[in-house]
This record gives C-alpha cells, structure tokens and sequence, in this order.
C-alpha cells in the first residue's frame, strides 16, 4: 500500500524546493506549490493511486496542504 503522505511531501519537496515543509502548511497560499506544480502533483496521485480526480475538486479545501491532500485522497480510496 503507498503511504499517501510520503508520497505527497516527497513530491512536493522535489519539486519546490522547500527543506522544510509542515504538514499543516498552506502551500497554495504560501507559493509553495504553483499551478504547474499542482497539475503534475494531482497527475502523480492519479498515476500512482489509480483514483480519479475531476477538475472541480482540485479547490485549496482539498489540496491546500498536505494534510488536506493526505485526507481528500484517504476519503476516495475504496
């Protein structure tokens, strides 16, 4: 089973660059993640997660943090 919130802080360190990154930090308000970066992050949870996720659901409620990811994504899994 992939360890959701591993996934999501391994990504997003990678890919912005932060050493330090809580997870109850607002990443979309903060700048952290960007919308390019928020595309390819909700691509690799597809991807390695096999869940769908529509359009309308990619809000700051659901992915403004990690621990928003790490429940929106909890809430999809059968």
């Amino acid at each position: 089973m992939t360890d959701v919130r591993k996934l999501v802080r391994d990504f997003i360190i990678q890919e912005s660059y932060v050493e330090d990154l809580r997870d109850d930090a607002l990443v979309l308000e903060d700048g952290t993640l960007d919308s390019m970066t928020l595309v390819r992050l909700v691509g690799v949870l597809i991807r390695e997660l096999d869940i769908k996720i529509d359009a309308h659901e990619v809000t700051a409620a659901n992915f403004g943090s990690v621990n928003a990811i790490v429940g929106f994504v909890r809430g999809r899994s059968p």
